[in-house]
């Protein structure tokens, strides 16, 4: 399901990746300036998202292009952000086309 599926909308502290990074779990909502969505159980993506997720999709890709000699690490770093890029555009594809269906039936 991912992090930015149904199961992130009822927000859990226990669960939060930014209060744990900041070492306060027991917190009752997000720390907004701390988000990893990527990483995040308890963060969600919305179509207004997807911009800014294609872009650095785009330009991650276009740097992994134009890499030359590089430690085999750091290209699979790249690699492994721009597939995690990919599958939140991906993602919330899906919830756009979900919710075009159910608000059409």
């Amino acid at each position: 399901m991912g992090s930015w599926g149904p199961a992130a909308r009822t927000f859990r502290s226990s669960r939060a990746l930014c209060l744990k990074l900041a070492g306060t779990p027991t917190a009752d909502r997000p720390l907004a300036g701390m988000c990893d969505s990527a990483r995040c159980r308890q963060a969600t993506h919305h179509p207004c998202h997807r911009p800014v997720w294609a872009e650095h999709a785009e330009r991650t890709r276009t740097f992994l292009g134009d890499l030359g000699k590089t430690p085999k690490t750091e290209h699979a770093r790249l690699q492994n952000d721009y597939d995690r890029a990919l599958r939140v555009i991906a993602e919330i594809d899906a919830a756009a086309l979900d919710q075009l269906h159910e608000d059409s039936a």
